[in-house]
């Protein structure tokens, strides 16, 4: 016997809404997720976005809620889980929203989530020669950052596979 559903549940978070200021990326989202609730046989469509969640119902039945369009920022009301990111010209990083993590009752501030130090917080044309100099050294320092941990998760990788080949040619699983 074969069980299909007929409605499916996804969990998004904060994922549905795409403000007008940002390049909609919302839109390839549900339209993956979409894809993934069910196959060619069964495709699902999106009829309701709750603050947390979305539902969906497999396209056989999508007519019956007379819904002319399903896309999420058209079907999500609720925005108050919703914070939402810009990064200013000066490379600040500016919220606006709810600026909490809704599942654990924690806040955040801007000043919690900045990338450049302060002295580098203006537009880069605008630097003097001693700024240009410290923003250098701090792209070198993120990037060698960034290439450590690459080199990091590529030697446990390794490790991880050397172990797992001794382990096989000694007979262990």
């Amino acid at each position: 016997m074969k069980i299909q559903s007929a409605i499916a549940t996804l969990v998004l978070g904060a994922v549905l809404v795409s403000p007008v200021f940002a390049q909609n990326s919302q839109q390839t989202k549900m339209a993956y997720c979409n894809k993934q609730a069910g196959d060619k046989k069964k495709a699902y469509e999106l009829v309701c976005v709750l603050p947390w969640n979305a539902i969906f119902v497999r396209g056989e039945y999508f007519p019956l809620f007379e819904i002319s369009d399903n896309r999420p920022k058209s079907l999500r009301a609720d925005l108050t889980a919703v914070t939402y990111f810009f990064s200013g010209y000066d490379g600040a990083i500016l919220l606006a929203g709810a600026q909490r993590l809704p599942w654990h009752g924690l806040e955040f501030r801007e000043a919690d989530l900045q990338i450049l130090p302060r002295m580098l917080r203006r537009y880069p044309l605008d630097y003097s020669w001693a700024q240009q100099r410290l923003f250098w050294l701090f792209k070198q320092f993120t990037g060698l950052r960034t290439h450590t941990r690459r080199l990091f998760r590529l030697f446990w990788r390794l490790a991880g596979l050397r172990k797992r080949a001794r382990n096989i040619r000694d007979g262990r699983s």
